[in-house]
């Protein structure tokens, strides 16, 4: 919707053939327009959150979920480049090896390519793609390996709030 409403994300006119999509379009121009809305809302779910989310937003709460489950890592901004394609971006420690991630909302990633690399502590996944008894099969192949699985309830339980990596005390 944000690329659809605002130039400079895209700055053509393009169909919305997704119903989701429409439907969100038509409550926000109604809330603007009217104030209020008769277009029901659409329920933000664990098994639908991701596709709320544009790839950025996305990338930016695995991002989140990696800072909180390894708060001494920092961020290496500068390796956030389109020209690296395996891998979204670094975070770093002194004295040791760097942790990465990579994510996808619309397609799947192949476990193959990250199996094998020795140069990252810790290599996180999340595809949206993926079907819970697929993550289970993946999560096997993972043992001994840097290779991690993040499942759709930990994105989401970060979400909401509910993670059970923040220490309230």
């Amino acid at each position: 919707i944000l690329g659809r409403l605002m130039s400079r994300h895209q700055p053509t006119i393009t169909r919305v053939s997704s119903y989701k999509h429409r439907l969100l379009m038509l409550k926000a121009f109604e809330l603007k327009k009217y104030g209020k809305s008769i277009v029901p809302g659409i329920r933000i779910s664990v098994d639908n959150f991701a596709n709320t989310l544009t790839p950025e937003r996305l990338e930016d709460l695995v991002a989140l979920y990696i800072y909180k489950k390894h708060p001494d890592y920092i961020l290496l901004p500068s390796s956030c480049k389109v020209s690296r394609p395996m891998y979204e971006f670094d975070f770093v420690k002194n004295g040791s090896l760097p942790i990465t991630c990579q994510v996808k909302n619309e397609a799947e990633i192949s476990l193959e390519y990250y199996l094998n690399e020795k140069c990252y502590n810790k290599i996180y996944l999340f595809s949206n793609r993926w079907s819970n008894s697929k993550i289970s099969t993946l999560k096997e192949r993972c043992l001994n390996t840097c290779v991690e699985i993040i499942t759709r309830e930990d994105l989401f339980a970060l979400l909401t709030g509910k993670d059970k990596l923040i220490d309230f005390r």
